[in-house]
């Protein structure tokens, strides 16, 4: 299997997941890692800012976010199945998809 097969068997993964909440942190680190996608600053709250070029040149926001939940989870930082599939995986089916079209993975 290629790298973008296995990048892309991981988002459909996630997203086909039955879990109602997910973990942002390893999601984190697969995006920095795999993607290139960069965590921007925050001054608090519940959105995560994450950007990466490869957006911007294709005309489309470079910035994308996402809200962690509130609550229940003090020590990990969760996000639910539902943000996951609004926010986050197209942006980064985009990546994958805009990086192997520009040679990239």
């Amino acid at each position: 299997m290629s790298a973008i097969e296995d990048q892309v068997k991981y988002l459909e993964g996630l997203y086909a997941t039955k879990k109602p909440e997910l973990e942002l942190s390893p999601i984190e680190k697969w995006m920095v890692r795999e993607l290139n996608v960069t965590i921007k600053d925050t001054k608090g709250g519940s959105a995560v800012p994450y950007a990466h070029p490869i957006l911007k040149e294709a005309g489309k926001p470079e910035i994308f976010t996402v809200h962690m939940m509130h609550g229940k989870h003090k020590k990990k930082r969760m996000i639910t199945r539902l943000a996951f599939r609004k926010y986050l995986y197209p942006n980064l089916l985009e990546i994958v998809v805009l990086l192997a079209k520009k040679g990239k993975k």
